[in-house]
């Protein structure tokens, strides 16, 4: 069952091979399209039908750089702060990045 909170913090995992994925703190809408949006340092969550169920502040340049190469992303449920192994991937996200904010980011860049 979907949660209808919406979250505000979350972890990213980045693998060796810059994969990724997002922990999420709570159930993640099933069967329906994600997207998720980066405008600046704000990356939000949003269901199929544009309702917004996460939105966090993500300071972290090489998290931001690694999200903005993605054309999709795992998303994974923590359901009351714990992930229990073996996991999988609940959901998947489309991530769309806000060229306009994209490119002031890529310019002060490290």
């Amino acid at each position: 069952m979907f949660n209808n909170k919406v979250f505000d913090d979350c972890e990213f995992i980045i693998g060796h091979d810059n994969s990724m994925v997002v922990i999420v703190p709570q159930s993640v809408p099933k069967g329906e399209a994600l997207n998720l949006h980066i405008a600046g340092d704000v990356v939000s969550f949003y269901k199929e039908d544009g309702a917004l169920f996460g939105r966090i502040n993500c300071t972290c340049p090489k998290t931001l750089r690694c999200l903005r190469k993605k054309k999709r992303i795992g998303l994974i449920e923590s359901l009351g702060g714990a992930i229990k192994f073996p996991t999988y991937i609940s959901a998947i996200a489309n991530v769309d990045v806000d060229a306009l904010a994209y490119n002031g980011y890529t310019k002060n860049a490290a």
